[in-house]
Order: structure tokens, then sequence, then C-alpha cells
């Protein structure tokens, strides 16, 4: 039966148009009722990017009930095509988007782009807004000199609430004073995110003697310029940081031998990591990881990295972009027994050339992914050219049952995603052995499960 919401206007009209004077009543309140319940939700978090969009959304929205702005938990604010210096801009900012920060009381992440509000005769209806919404926030995005600088005002005079930071820098003597003037919220801050970090500041940020300690970060992102530091640095400031980022374009700057941290040194509280596996080795030390997710693809990487990489974190959850054609690098058995305790492998594929290379070339994985503990495959593959998904599924299908009676035991699960666009063919599968009849041999039958319990298998394999 189609949803409400999936039929025609004018078919809604004909169905309304034999309802009774009782039931066009009751049609009317519940679609009313409704009309504020949504809109009610659809305020909960906000994108704004337009002065005009600030402009309606005070006067269409906000205006319908005075109650509406304390609904707001979320707001994205984007500078698109302000011009600060027009009379129109300046009443926008001062009237409109300082009452809705003003009001905002429930307010708990907020977006806001760099704009110059640096001294009281500067849109000073709009600095005092901020300075109430940077109070009550415990999620944070800003850009630039004069938010973080406002900021730092306002955590030195209030008692910090901030769990989440992330910093655009724009000039490089910005992130001199960033930790320093976030030490209120040393108690409080769980992830910080830097980005456009230069090289010469770094070593301010983290000094080695004494470290200033963030013990309560356990997910830290590091964007920018080239990376003098190394596992010690980030070691020391952040003890307990469990997730670590170093997003494409952090490019590690080579040192001396005697910088490098010690082969001993493990980074223990170190759960996952995201990034270029380079970046991850120059790091030094150990850096045990349970969850791995290069940002290469196969025909980027470095098979001494890679192989390096896997030694170093040993995973048990890994996630790879790949091409047929280019899924030999894989195939190597010795390979994977520097990742033995490896229980959850994910493959995204962006091309391939026919189904029977894809499945020779899946067929030669499994085989050399034996000498793991791997229990749960799964594969994202584009819809093929030439073939329907369902040729494809039960290609893949006749692949793992062949893999898993040709000594493949540990695997459990497989996980198959097959999409073109939005359209695509999902499914999830048990793996275990049928016997068909007395007389002949075992079989492997693949059941299938709801995807739903998908991410609760994930996360328990992983652990």
């Amino acid at each position: 039966m189609p949803q409400l919401l999936d039929l025609h206007y004018d078919l809604l009209t004909v169905l309304v148009s034999y309802l009774g004077t009782e039931d066009l009543l009751s049609v009317a309140l519940a679609a009313r009722a409704l009309r504020e319940i949504s809109q009610d939700q659809l305020i909960r978090s906000v994108y704004l990017r337009r002065l005009d969009a600030i402009d309606s959304f005070c006067e269409f929205v906000l205006a319908d009930s005075p109650r509406r702005p304390q609904l707001l938990v979320s707001l994205k604010v984007e500078a698109l095509g302000w011009d600060i210096g027009s009379t129109t801009s300046r009443e926008i900012l001062e009237r409109r988007l300082a009452e809705v920060l003003t009001s905002s009381t429930n307010l708990k992440s907020l977006e806001f782009p760099e704009i110059s509000v640096d001294n009281q005769d500067s849109l000073p209806a709009l600095r005092h807004a901020l300075d109430l919404s940077f109070s009550r926030v415990t999620e944070l995005y800003l850009s630039g000199k004069c938010m973080t600088s406002l900021l730092g005002e306002v955590l030195a005079g209030e008692s910090a609430r901030l769990r989440f930071l992330s910093v655009r820098l724009l000039e490089a003597d910005e992130a001199a004073d960033i930790l320093s003037f976030l030490a209120p919220c040393r108690d409080t801050l769980e992830s910080l995110q830097i980005c456009n970090l230069p090289m010469e500041a770094q070593r301010l940020l983290f000094p080695r003697s004494p470290p200033i300690q963030w013990p309560r970060v356990h997910s830290l992102m590091l964007a920018g310029s080239p990376l003098t530091l190394d596992a010690r640095d980030l070691q020391a400031a952040f003890p307990n940081v469990r997730h670590s980022s170093i997003p494409p374009g952090m490019i590690v700057e080579e040192s001396d031998s005697d910088q490098q941290a010690p082969d001993t040194a493990t980074w223990n509280s170190l759960i996952s990591y995201t990034g270029y596996m380079d970046c991850l080795l120059a790091l030094g030390g150990r850096c045990r990881v349970l969850h791995l997710l290069p940002c290469e693809r196969v025909s980027e990487w470095q098979d001494p990295a890679f192989a390096s990489a896997l030694e170093s974190t040993q995973p048990r959850y890994l996630t790879l972009a790949v091409q047929d054609h280019h899924l030999d690098r894989l195939c190597e058995q010795s390979l994977w027994l520097a990742a033995p305790e490896l229980a959850y492998l994910s493959l995204n594929f962006w091309g391939y050339d026919t189904i029977d290379q894809l499945c020779e070339s899946l067929t030669r994985l499994c085989d050399a992914l034996k000498v793991t503990k791997l229990a749960y495959l799964s594969v994202r593959l584009p819809s093929p050219s030439y073939h329907s998904d369902d040729e494809l599924l039960q290609s893949l299908m006749a692949c793992i049952r062949s893999a898993v009676l040709h000594g493949f035991s540990s695997l459990k699960y497989f996980e198959v995603d097959i999409h073109y666009g939005p359209y695509g063919t999902q499914g999830l599968y048990a793996i275990h052995r049928a016997m068909i009849t007395p007389a002949s041999p075992d079989d492997i039958a693949l059941e299938s499960l709801d995807l739903s319990s998908a991410d609760t298998l994930k996360v328990s394999l992983a652990e």
C-alpha cells in the first residue's frame, strides 16, 4: 500500500471529496497537528547560507511561534555572497541572525564562518549573541582568528561546556594560541579537529617538555601542512586518544633517524586510524589499531608501506577501495600473515572488467585470507554493464561457496551491495555447511539475514 505522501495531490483531493463532515473535520485537525509537529522537527537542525535565507527563516518560520527558537538544537551558518559592508546585510546580521542566536537557548551545535566582530563597534548585537551561543554549545565549528579569539574570551570568563571543537585556521599565527585559550576545556573537551595546521606552529602546539595533556580527548584530526610530529608528541598530548585521522594532504615531513620514535613505543589507546599508510608509519612506534581505514586506492599503494602498516597495527577491522585489476597486490598470502587477527574486511570496488575476472580475483583473495581469522567479508560494487544485478549476485555467492568449501572455514558472514545511483541490490548472508543427503558431500548454504543486524555484527567482530 502506498504511503500517504506518495499519492498524487489530485488523487488525494478525490479521496477527500468522499468524506463526510465529521471525517473532514478530523482530517483537517490531524493535518494541522501534523503540520505543527513537522515544522517543529524541521527547525531542530537548520542550515543557513545566504542572507535572504536568514531573513526568510526569521520571517516565516520562527515568527509562527515564540517557542520555535528554543527548539533549535543545531545551526550551521555559511557566508555565501555576504557583503558585510552593506547596510542591508548588517541589518540582517544585527537584527535577524543575532535574534536567532540569542533566542536559541537550547542550541547544542553551532558552525559559524569567519566575520569581523573583533571590537565592540563592529556588529555589537551579533557579537553579544555569539558570546551567549559559545557559552551554551557543546559542539563548535569555527574558522579564522576573529572567531577563535572571541571563543577564547568567552572561555576565560565562563565555565567550560565545550566537548567538540573543529577549527579551520586561516593564518599561521592563529595556531599558537589555540590550546592555551582552550585550557578551561581540558576537563570537558573530547574531540578536536585542527585544519590548515601550519608546520611552524606544531611544536608550539605540542611542546615535548613539558607536554600539555588533554586526558579526555578521544578523537583527534589534524590536517594541513607537512606533519613534523611523531607518535611520542601526539601520545604525550593526547594519552587517551582512541580515534585518529590524518586526511589526504597532510604529508609527513621526513626527519632525522634520531628523532624517530623508538620501535618499542606502542600507542595503546588508539582504536581507529583514517589516513595514508605512509603518514601512519612516519609517526613511528607501534600504533596498534582495531579499525584501519586507508585513504589510498590499491592502485596508489606502495606494497612495503601497506605491509608494514598491517604489521604495525595488526587490525581486526579493515576497509579498502580497490579495482579488480589491482587486486593482485592483495592476493599474496605473505601479506596477510602480518594481520592474523583480521576479522572484518570491506572491499569497495571502484570498477571491474568482467564478472568472471572479478570472481577469479576474489577467489584468489579468499585463498590468501585463510591465514587470518576473517569472519565477515563485505563487498560493494557498481552494477554490471552487460549483466543484471542478480547475475552478479549469484556469481559472487558461488565464489564464496567455493572458497569456504576449499578451506576458508573462518568466514561466517558475507555482505554485498550492488548499486547504480540510488538503486541497488543489497544482502547479508550467514554462511554454514548444509548436508543435502547422507550420501552427498557437504554443501555451503547462504542464509539471508536482516541487513539491520549488520552493524551489530561488525562491531562485535571488530572488538
